[in-house]
């Protein structure tokens, strides 16, 4: 679906929303004004961890949908990004912005002297886009801040797929079982960190709750020039290139308590 599908259909779904406000039925959720009071998300409490720790009061959350993450998260600023939100625009939270456009769209928009302490990155599931979306989002990133990139270990290889369409095609073919999970081709994004960032450390979530990546600039180390990494020529392996019966070694797999130990060091430095 193009942007200009995906805006018109969030314009028809916020506008029966108030049609049925009016009518003294919501017809979206609204998010909660008190992130202590919110039901909260396996991902809101990683983000909440390392914000104690940096001590950040802005986050940026790209890819929202319903919001129950972007409504859990204790930071003073919040803004999120999502072309089709599913949740209430009318009555936001205090402190909390929202963009109903493209990741593109508000990067390309967003005065470059703003930055944020903590950005998730749960956008579109493609390699390309979600790499572009680190790359913007660097320059961004205050000193001691963070970035939690979603479903970087596919499941299997149809749940690698970075078209969701085909994904499910195969996954019928195949005969796997449904509801199932769908990453894309994200993971990609961690072999190109390993491959062309020693400008970055990063760790990959492992033990409970969701496989996410974290990313966070050493100190000392200048941004280096990736662009180029987005042409196809230059993508990484496929997954049938990537796995063979465990997590590779390059994903930097650790526990929750190993991470929050990593970036207090991070911290002190």
């Amino acid at each position: 679906m193009d942007a200009t599908s995906t805006s018109a259909r969030n314009k028809v779904r916020q506008l029966r929303h108030k049609l049925s406000r009016m009518m003294g039925k919501a017809h979206l959720r609204e998010l909660n004004n008190n992130p202590d009071l919110s039901t909260g998300s396996a991902t809101a409490a990683r983000i909440n961890e390392l914000l104690k720790l940096n001590l950040g009061i802005s986050y940026l959350e790209i890819g929202v949908a319903h919001g129950e993450t972007l409504e859990s998260v204790r930071a003073e600023r919040r803004t999120g990004v999502d072309p089709s939100p599913v949740f209430a625009l009318d009555r936001l939270p205090r402190g909390l912005s929202f963009h109903s456009v493209t990741s593109d769209q508000f990067f390309a928009r967003l005065d470059q002297r703003v930055s944020f302490d903590a950005v998730l990155l749960d956008g579109l599931h493609a390699f390309t886009q979600t790499y572009r979306d680190l790359l913007n989002a660097l320059k961004h990133l205050g000193p001691r801040g963070f970035i939690l990139i979603d479903d970087t270990v596919p499941a299997d290889a149809a749940s690698a797929i970075p078209s969701q369409k085909e994904a499910v095609r195969v996954a019928i073919a195949s005969n796997l079982p449904f509801p199932r999970p769908w990453m894309g081709d994200v993971y990609k994004v961690v072999q190109t960190l390993s491959i062309a960032h020693p400008d970055l450390e990063y760790y990959t979530y492992v033990g409970s709750g969701r496989h996410q990546t974290v990313v966070w600039r050493k100190l000392g180390h200048k941004p280096l020039d990736t662009e180029s990494l987005l042409g196809e020529s230059s993508s990484p392996m496929e997954f049938d290139q990537t796995w063979t019966q465990s997590l590779p070694e390059w994903f930097h797999a650790a526990t929750d308590e190993q991470i929050q130990k990593a970036f207090e060091q991070f911290i002190a430095r």
